[in-house]
């Protein structure tokens, strides 16, 4: 069992994310995570229901990947 948080912006995924994983939680993969309670919980975007519907959801574009990195 999961639990989801669903949020619009980023700021409100690294609110999330960053709440849920202080006190002893952790980073699992795939944006999972376990609270310090070691409860899983998924923090994601509203949008990705839309984007996984459409398969090219799923194509990675590296050049894209890449450039977006390099910006961090």
């Amino acid at each position: 069992m999961s639990f989801v948080v669903n949020c619009v912006t980023q700021e409100e995924i690294d609110y999330y994310w960053e709440k849920l994983t202080t006190g002893g939680g952790e980073e699992v993969q795939c944006g999972w995570l376990a609270d310090k309670f070691g409860l899983s919980w998924q923090v994601v975007p509203t949008k990705i229901r839309e984007w996984v519907k459409d398969a090219a959801g799923f194509q990675l574009d590296l050049a894209i990947l890449e450039q977006a990195f390099a910006g961090k």
